[in-house]
């Protein structure tokens, strides 16, 4: 997780829409409660999939417009950028 603070998720130009990163699924509770996943949806970040291995996170700045209606009225509260 050091890595992903070094990042800059302000910038546009260089924000990536989607993530694969290696977690420790041993220590996943149900629902995804870690500090990795916080510190990703702090960041506007969503759990997309996962693979055993990897969870997958996607922009939900750049894919809101095709999540069902109830992610998006469920708990994912998008701040407001300038």
């Amino acid at each position: 997780m050091e890595i992903l603070k070094t990042l800059n998720f302000d910038n546009p130009n260089y924000r990536p829409k989607m993530f694969c990163i290696e977690a420790n699924k041993r220590n996943i509770a149900y629902g995804y409660e870690t500090d990795l996943v916080k510190f990703m949806k702090d960041h506007d970040y969503v759990v997309v999939g996962d693979n055993f291995i990897n969870l997958i996170f996607a922009d939900i700045r750049q894919i809101r417009h095709s999540l069902p209606y109830d992610l998006l009225c469920g708990d994912i509260k998008l701040k407001k950028h300038n």
